[in-house]
């Protein structure tokens, strides 16, 4: 089964319709072997070029240290740190996992891709409202909710910035 993947944007902001899905499973896992495990350096994606003319660029399926699928555009570096470690920021991600309770509700600001948001859903709190300002980028957090099986009412992205300063 192939799955439908929220458009990942290029340097300019746009997004692109060439890349909505994953890369086959087969050839995630070679990715994940051969280029994005513990202790490699983080700049060796420069090799996913091959793959990436063969098929196009495509989100990479992890399964995150805290037991959550997320896919990863291999351009971003905290998300290609992400798909080396399996994990970001683990001090504050442990501090977060035994914090959520069931009936927290979670206020990610500036969420980008949806890290957090999806460690606070797989923690079971009651609900995730994100606030990010990139419409690109609320498609992304939507696609990691689906890929999650989460209902949709777990999460709500507010396309919108905060501040405390009007401007």
């Amino acid at each position: 089964m192939l799955l439908t993947a929220p458009p990942m944007s290029n340097s300019t902001g746009q997004a692109n319709a060439e890349v909505s899905v994953y890369y086959p499973r087969w050839v995630e896992i070679l990715i994940c072997k051969l280029w994005f495990r513990p202790r490699m350096p983080v700049g060796k994606v420069r090799r996913l070029g091959l793959i990436e003319r063969l098929m196009g660029r495509r989100r990479i399926r992890v399964l995150t240290r805290p037991g959550f699928l997320f896919a990863c555009d291999q351009t971003d570096w905290l998300q290609r740190n992400l798909l080396c470690n399996r994990i970001h920021e683990e001090e504050v991600t442990d501090r977060l996992a035994t914090a959520f309770r069931s009936n927290d509700i979670f206020f990610d600001v500036g969420a980008n891709a949806g890290y957090f948001s999806c460690l606070a859903l797989h923690a079971g709190v009651a609900g995730v409202t994100a606030f990010e300002p990139d419409p690109d980028t609320c498609a992304v957090m939507d696609g990691q909710r689906q890929l999650n099986d989460w209902d949709a009412t777990a999460l709500s992205v507010v396309p919108l910035g905060l501040s405390d300063e009007n401007g």
